[in-house]
């Protein structure tokens, strides 16, 4: 029972009193294990299992948006959490190494995650109007 209140109670920490970029590699590694962040691709629904194009360069991207889904707010607050994770893409691809004609696939595939998430995150998005607490 201490374990699962443990648990519990480290996820509140990491989740809404810790910023992503604070967030070690052994934080990451439990929010995976957890089950909060899968990285790139559906949670639940038919394409969970499904991992698109691409899923391993935005990886990061994905799993700090996978964290602000958690945190969860205010309607809003999901396109601000959407918006930052395509601006973080871009970034990304322009800090890329790889030959101009990979950025120009990888931009399309940024714009594709981007529209997926706007119009299909909402079952996956923390819709909370009051703070939660533990």
């Amino acid at each position: 029972m201490d374990d699962i209140a443990s648990n519990i109670e480290r996820e509140h920490i990491l989740i809404y009193q810790t910023r992503p970029q604070d967030l070690t590699e052994e934080d990451w590694a439990f929010l995976r294990d957890e089950g909060i962040i899968n990285g790139c691709g559906a949670k639940t629904g038919p394409f969970a299992r499904f991992r698109p194009p691409c899923a391993e360069f935005f990886e990061a991207n994905c799993d700090w948006h996978d964290h602000g889904y958690k945190k969860g707010g205010g309607f809003w607050r999901k396109f601000v959490v959407d918006y930052k994770f395509f601006r973080a893409q871009l970034r990304d691809i322009r800090r890329s190494d790889r030959p101009w004609w990979y950025r120009i696939y990888l931009y399309g595939w940024a714009v594709l995650y981007y529209l997926a998430v706007t119009i299909f995150g909402w079952p996956s998005y923390d819709l909370r109007l009051w703070e939660k607490t533990i």
